[in-house]
């Protein structure tokens, strides 16, 4: 027996955990900037400064936000085929 609560409660995070994933993946690519910026160090040899260079943290958070996100929805989903136990009189004495 599947507890369809539990799928249901799993799905949610998993498409929201795919999005925020989808999100922060976009974040964390390079921009026109950055490509610029990396050209051009590597025509000079030169280091440019930390400000020029975008911050790309944010979007490795929302990566690992997201990673959590699924892996919770997953495991609702998945717990929704295990743990069935008998919940009342009727049903122990069938399974007993």
């Amino acid at each position: 027996m599947v507890r369809q609560e539990f799928i249901v409660v799993g799905c949610v995070p998993v498409v929201v955990g795919s999005a925020i994933c989808i999100v922060g993946y976009n974040k964390a690519q390079p921009t026109a900037t950055d490509s610029a910026i990396s050209f051009l160090e590597r025509l000079s040899g030169e280091e440019a400064p930390a400000e020029l260079k975008t911050d790309k943290s944010g979007g490795y958070a929302l990566i690992g936000g997201g990673l959590l996100c699924l892996a919770a929805g997953i495991g609702f989903i998945l717990k929704s085929r295990t743990g069935l136990t008998a919940t009342n009189e009727h049903d122990k004495e069938d399974s007993g």
